[in-house]
C-alpha cells in the first residue's frame, strides 16, 4: 500500500526525496549543534581538553553528543528501511524522530528531567524501524 502512495510522489526517475531531506536536515541540526557548543567553549572559557567548567555548557556537550550517539542508529536505520518500505514512509518517521529530537534539545536545556517524551519519541521510531527492518530481511532469507 506505501509503495502505491509513494508512486504518487514520486516518478520512476526521483530518489529517495523525503529520506534525504529528513537525512539533510538532521545532519544540519547535529552542525548548528556543533557551532553552539563552540560558541558555549568559548563563552564559558571551557579549554581543550575540559568539558566540565560550566553547567550551561555542560549541558550543550550532554545535548551534542547525545545527538551525535543517537544519528549513528538513525541515519542507516532511514536509509535502510526507506529502501524496504518506501521514502514516504521513511519520511514521515524521520519527521517524528526531528521533532523529537529538536524538543529534545530544548527541554533538556532548560530542564533535563523534562526530556523523557522526546527521548521516548525518538527511541520509539529507531526502534520500529530496526524491528521492521529486521522482521523483512528475515522473511527474504
Amino acid at each position: 500500500m506505501f509503495t502505491q502512495v509513494n508512486d504518487l510522489f514520486l516518478s520512476q526517475n526521483s530518489f529517495l526525496v523525503f529520506t534525504t531531506l529528513i537525512t539533510l536536515v538532521a545532519l544540519l541540526q547535529t552542525f548548528a549543534l556543533d557551532v553552539y557548543i563552540s560558541f558555549h567553549k568559548f563563552k564559558h572559557g571551557v579549554q581543550d581538553p575540559e568539558i566540565v567548567n560550566n553547567e550551561e555548557f555542560k549541558k550543550v556537550y550532554k545535548i551534542y553528543n547525545n545527538t551525535v550517539s543517537d544519528l549513528i542508529l538513525f541515519l542507516p536505520l532511514i536509509w535502510l528501511f526507506a529502501t524496504l518500505e518506501g521514502d514516504l514512509l521513511a519520511g514521515i518517521l524521520g519527521l517524528i524522530w526531528l521533532f523529537g529530537r529538536f524538543h529534545y534539545d530544548f527541554a533538556f536545556f532548560k530542564d533535563p528531567t523534562t526530556r523523557t517524551i522526546s527521548m521516548a519519541t525518538t527511541s520509539i521510531v529507531v526502534m520500529i524501524m530496526f524491528v521492521w527492518i529486521f522482521i523483512n530481511v528475515l522473511m527474504m532469507v
